[in-house]
Parts: C-alpha cells; sequence; structure tokens
C-alpha cells in the first residue's frame, strides 16, 4: 500500500508539473517589443516596432512603413493591414498579414499578401526580437484627426495638403525653398495618405502621412 501511495504521488507531481509546463508554454503572447526588419524576410534593414494597448497594435518598420493590426487566440496571433508609401505608382503598398508569436516570444513566423495580388500569395514575414517597449511615435500610433490641412515645422517647411474622396493632393515648400507636389491615395479614413511626390529641383519620391495623436502629422519618404 505504501508502494502504491508513493507511485500516485509521484504520478499526481509529475502531471502537475507537466501542466505547470504548458501552462508556461502557452502564456506567451504578443506585447509592445522592438524585432529586426531584415532584407531577407522582404523587410528593409532597420527595426519593426510593435505597441500594443489592449487588442489593438500599432506599429511602423524602418521608417518606411506602417502596420495596424488587432490580437487574436490569447494575444499570441497578430493580425492586420500594412501601408507602405508610393500608391497610385507602385504595387504593393498595402496589404495584409498574419504573424504568430514563438513560445519563447523571442521569435515570430508569419506571412503577408499585397492587396493588388490578383492570385492571393501569401509571402514570408519572419524577424527575431531585439528589443523591448518602443514609444508611440517609433509605432507610428495612429492619432484621430484627419491627415490633412496646413503642416508646418516651425523650421521653414510648410505643407499645404486636402483630401478629396479616396484621393489627396499636397503643395508643400522646404526650408531651402525648394517647392514640391505630392499626390496619392487615402486610406483608414484620411488617417493614411501613402503617395509620390515631386520636386523643383527633379526630386522624385514616394511618401507616406499618418495622423498623430497630438494632431500633428508623421512622414516617412523614400527619394
Amino acid at each position: 500500500f505504501f508502494l502504491f501511495c508513493q507511485f500516485v504521488s509521484r504520478m499526481i507531481r509529475t502531471v502537475f508539473l507537466l501542466l505547470c509546463v504548458a501552462l508556461i508554454v502557452s502564456a506567451q503572447r504578443w506585447t509592445s517589443s522592438s524585432w529586426s526588419d531584415t532584407v531577407e524576410s522582404g523587410g528593409y534593414g532597420g527595426t519593426l516596432y510593435i505597441c500594443v494597448d489592449g487588442s489593438e497594435v500599432n506599429g511602423a518598420y524602418s521608417e518606411y512603413g506602417i502596420i495596424q493590426g488587432e490580437l487574436f487566440d490569447s494575444s499570441s496571433l497578430l493580425s492586420g493591414r500594412f501601408y507602405e508609401g508610393g500608391a497610385g505608382a507602385f504595387s504593393c503598398v498595402t496589404g495584409s498579414f498574419s504573424l504568430k508569436i514563438s513560445n519563447d516570444g523571442q521569435t515570430f513566423t508569419g506571412t503577408y499578401t499585397c492587396a493588388d495580388d490578383e492570385d492571393g500569395t501569401e509571402y514570408p514575414w519572419d524577424e527575431q526580437r531585439v528589443g523591448n517597449t518602443p514609444t508611440n511615435l517609433q509605432c507610428a500610433v495612429l492619432g484621430t484627426e484627419l491627415a490633412a490641412g496646413f503642416f508646418n515645422d516651425g523650421e521653414g517647411y510648410r505643407n499645404y495638403m486636402c483630401i478629396d474622396d479616396n484621393d489627396y493632393e499636397a503643395s508643400y515648400e522646404l526650408e531651402d525653398g525648394t517647392e514640391g507636389y505630392e499626390y496619392g491615395v487615402v486610406y483608414s479614413d484620411g488617417l493614411i495618405n501613402s503617395g509620390v511626390y515631386q520636386e523643383s529641383d527633379g526630386s522624385v519620391g514616394i511618401s507616406l502621412f499618418f495622423s498623430l495623436p497630438d494632431g500633428s502629422v508623421g512622414n516617412f519618404y523614400w527619394e
């Protein structure tokens, strides 16, 4: 009887330990964090910043694009949309994605799909954790006001931007007097504008404007 009780006791402890391990493994979830954005995974060589607020997620990668998403599956699955500059002139500037965080919280695996890809091809998106909590500005956390109107950075840059349904146009002047014109497509009810620009000195490039919580706007642009 004593040996039987010892056997049962050991079995109970073993089952308890296995349950504890299972709970630890399944407890990993998305939190505010910083990740690699490797070229090998379709990225741009900088950093992917993710900010989590409840089930809502904002993020930005390599000062090139932004993401908006939600958490599912006990907060271990992040799904949403990405936005980059160049709408109206380039392909795959927006689309959907789904990212699953690993059990140890140090990597994620997933896929993204371009909105204009009729075949719905899924491309891999796999990265590694490189840091902890970023700032709201690094994550490009969206505000609630339209990314339009008059913008002035106080140092000579001035921008006049107008939204007309799903399109926008803007004229601006840089600190050195260079003038520019920009046009593109409006997303997320006017909180995100993606387009292309051209300047009086011959420079051309892509641009992504987005509303910020303090009423100002953020801008990623690449020549």
